[in-house]
């Protein structure tokens, strides 16, 4: 959970006062292990009020509202090496709002090496 500030803005062209609302997040997720094969699972129910701005261009804010859900897939390699997968998927869960309905997809490399 988190509640932002106002915030005086002074430029050359614009002034005015930023209003922050408050937001949060709440994640549950899990996973299974299978020798060198991990499979995971995660949703990320995210929640932003408005923020208005005063001044020189005054507008009103729109609140935000989204659930993330991802699948993982991990693999060890020999010598300290993983190759890692994930799929993010905004619409899949609940009813986002104002939102980018971002679907990501993500391949990781890792080699770790010893001190």
């Amino acid at each position: 959970m988190h509640y932002s500030l106002p915030k005086d803005i002074h430029k050359k062209i614009k002034s005015g006062t930023v209003y922050p609302s408050y937001g949060g997040s709440f994640a549950l997720g899990g996973g299974l292990n299978f020798s060198d094969l991990r499979l995971g699972g995660l949703i990320n129910w995210s929640y932003e009020g408005p923020t208005d701005v005063s001044g020189t261009t005054s507008s009103n804010g729109e609140l935000k509202r989204f659930a993330t859900g991802s699948i993982l897939i991990s693999y060890m390699l020999p010598e300290n090496q993983s190759v890692i997968g994930s799929y993010s998927d905004q619409t899949i869960f609940g009813s986002p709002y104002n939102t980018s309905l971002s679907k990501t997809i993500t391949l990781f490399y890792q080699k770790r090496w010893e001190r």
